[in-house]
C-alpha cells in the first residue's frame, strides 16, 4: 500500500507562485494544509480551491509558524515548500516513487535533501545571502522525527533526524526578491528576528562590527560566491548582503542597550 503524504505551505500575499506549487503538491500529497500569516491578495482564494485545511495564525516568528503547521499534518511522512519553490517534474515523480515503495528505499532515512535553485528579481543567480546557489535543503521528512526546538526564528531548520539522503533526481526553483520594495520589508523583518537570535544566545558586538562585519559580507558573496557574475541582480545581493549583516549587528546593539 502506498504511504500516505502530508503537505504543507507558509503564504503572507504569496498569490503569485502560489498555484503552481499546490498543483505540485496536489499530484504527491494526501493532504494539503495553508497556513497563513494575514494576506490581503487572492491567496486565501487560490488555497481554498485546493484544500479545505486553510488556517491563520499571526506571524510571531517562523519556528512557530512552521511548528503550527508540521503539528496540523496527520501522517507521518510531511512534504513541506515554500510559496515560491516550484519543484520540476523529476522532483516531483521522485516523490511518486518513494511513497510507492512506503518511503523503504531504505529502513533508516528519515529525511531527505532537494537541490535548490534561486532565482532574484527572475534571473538565475549564483548565491543570495544567506546562500550559495543551488543549495541543498530538507524540504521531505518524518514528522515523528523533527523538531525544530534548536532552530533559529529566521533562516529556521529542523533538526532530531538520524539518518538523511538526497532526492537524486529534481530540483525546486525558489523565486525570491522580486521587487526593491520585497528587498526592503524582507531586510528588515528578518534583520529584527535575526538581531533577537543573536541576543539569545549571548552574542555581543560593538561600534565597529556592524560595519566591519557587513563589508565582509559584501565582499563573500559579490566575489568569493561569485555573485558579480550575476550583473545588477549580482550588485543588489552584494548590497544585500552587506545591509543585512549591518542592520542585524546594529539591531543587536539596541537590544543589548535595553
Amino acid at each position: 500500500m502506498r504511504a500516505k503524504l502530508s503537505f504543507y505551505v507558509l503564504t503572507c500575499n504569496s498569490e503569485k507562485y502560489l498555484e503552481a506549487v499546490l498543483l505540485a503538491a496536489k499530484e504527491v500529497a494526501d493532504e494539503i494544509i495553508v497556513v497563513d500569516s494575514g494576506s490581503n491578495d487572492s491567496t486565501g482564494n487560490i488555497s481554498k480551491r485546493y484544500t479545505e485545511l486553510f488556517y491563520y495564525k499571526k506571524l510571531e516568528d517562523f519556528v512557530k509558524q512552521r511548528s503550527f503547521a508540521h503539528e496540523k499534518c496527520t501522517h507521518d511522512w510531511v512534504l513541506t515548500l515554500d510559496s515560491d519553490e516550484i519543484p520540476d517534474k523529476d522532483f516531483l515523480q521522485s516523490i511518486c516513487y518513494l511513497k510507492e515503495r512506503n518511503f523503504k528505499e531504505s529502513e533508516s532515512v528519515d529525511s531527505y535533501w532537494v537541490k535548490r535553485e534561486w532565482y532574484v528579481m527572475g534571473k538565475k543567480v549564483h548565491s543570495m545571502y544567506p546562500a550559495t546557489s543551488p543549495d541543498y535543503v530538507i524540504r521531505l521528512y518524518k514528522k515523528s522525527k523533527a523538531s525544530f526546538t534548536e532552530s533559529n526564528k529566521v533562516h529556521e531548520s529542523m533538526g532530531g533526524f538520524e539518518k538523511t539522503d538526497d532526492i537524486k533526481e529534481g530540483i525546486l526553483k525558489h523565486y525570491t526578491f522580486e521587487t526593491k520594495d520585497e528587498f526592503e520589508r524582507k531586510l528588515h523583518h528578518y534583520t529584527s528576528l535575526a538581531s533577537e537570535d543573536s541576543l539569545r544566545q549571548n552574542k555581543k558586538t560593538s561600534y565597529l562590527r556592524p560595519f566591519g562585519n557587513a563589508i565582509c559580507a559584501f565582499c563573500k558573496f559579490y566575489i568569493v560566491k561569485r555573485g558579480f557574475k550575476d550583473g545588477k541582480v549580482g550588485i543588489a545581493a552584494g548590497i544585500y548582503a552587506f545591509r543585512y549583516t549591518f542592520y542585524k549587528y546594529k539591531k543587536l546593539m539596541e537590544l543589548n542597550s535595553i
